[in-house]
């Protein structure tokens, strides 16, 4: 019921940090078919936003046919991803550090 934690205890989180590579692996084939389906109505020339997340990195590998976008994003993955099309225009949102 408690979980023991450096310097005392306390009710444990019910928010759990999932590793990047296993949330990458979670329900992998509905990413790739909520993405291919995504990809489908971006019209090529579109200007488009992409959040973070590993169902985004998908659907930046689904855009690999569209010619001439225009991406805004702070998925530095999907922005990998998306700057090997030498036609796209990727953006990636600043700040400070």
């Amino acid at each position: 019921m408690l979980r023991r934690y450096h310097g005392g205890a306390g009710l444990p989180s019910s928010v759990e940090s999932v590793a990047y590579q296993a949330r990458k692996m979670f329900c992998s084939s509905a990413k790739i078919r909520i993405a291919r389906t995504l990809s489908k109505h971006i019209p090529d020339e579109a200007s488009l936003f992409i959040d973070i997340g590993t169902t985004a990195e998908e659907v930046a590998k689904a855009l690999s046919d569209h010619k001439g976008l225009r991406i805004i994003t702070n998925n530095l993955s999907a922005a990998c991803i998306l700057s090997e099309k030498g036609d796209f225009e990727v953006i990636v949102a600043g700040g400070n550090v």
